[in-house]
């Protein structure tokens, strides 16, 4: 079976003409979790998450390193609750709630503003406090979903944060 790292360099090619790349590939037994996500750092549509799992399939089953076992290909948005990888991760969260794991421990807050000059930094909102934290500090991120948010869009329908 190939490696994250391989199976990213193999399909990210091969879904770039859907506007998509791969924020993870993940081997769970014989599951091959495979998250993908627009340049933009947003979630794809059911409709590009369909066709992208055909040209997945298609490519992996030409793939050498595969060998001749059975897996199950699973291939889906970020989910709700989506991980930061990248800087540009951290700019689409940019006023998310967010937790994240660093030298102080777990932290869980509002992602205020992301700093890119010398050093990329995310200032965060903890407790009415508002706290700067450089990105090689932190060592996993994620953005949390709550249900109930009271955000409306312009029509009056009720807007879910995370989505």
């Amino acid at each position: 079976m190939l490696s994250s790292q391989a199976l990213s360099d193999l399909l990210d090619p091969v879904i770039a003409p859907l506007d998509l790349r791969v924020l993870s590939a993940t081997w769970h037994a014989q599951v091959l979790d495979l998250r993908l996500e627009h340049y933009d750092a947003s979630a794809p549509s059911l409709d590009e998450i369909a066709e992208a799992s055909k040209v997945v399939s298609a490519a992996l089953d030409d793939a050498e390193g595969q060998g001749d076992g059975t897996y199950t290909l699973e291939v889906s948005s970020p989910g709700l609750e989506r991980s930061l990888i990248r800087l540009a991760h951290f700019q689409w969260a940019t006023g998310r709630d967010i937790r994240f794991t660093s030298t102080e421990g777990v932290v869980v807050g509002v992602l205020a503003r992301v700093i890119d000059e010398h050093e990329p930094q995310i200032e965060v909102v903890v407790e009415d406090e508002t706290r700067c934290y450089a990105l090689r500090e932190i060592d996993s991120a994620m953005t949390v979903f709550k249900w109930g948010t009271k955000k409306r869009n312009n029509d009056g329908r009720r807007q879910v944060d995370g989505a």
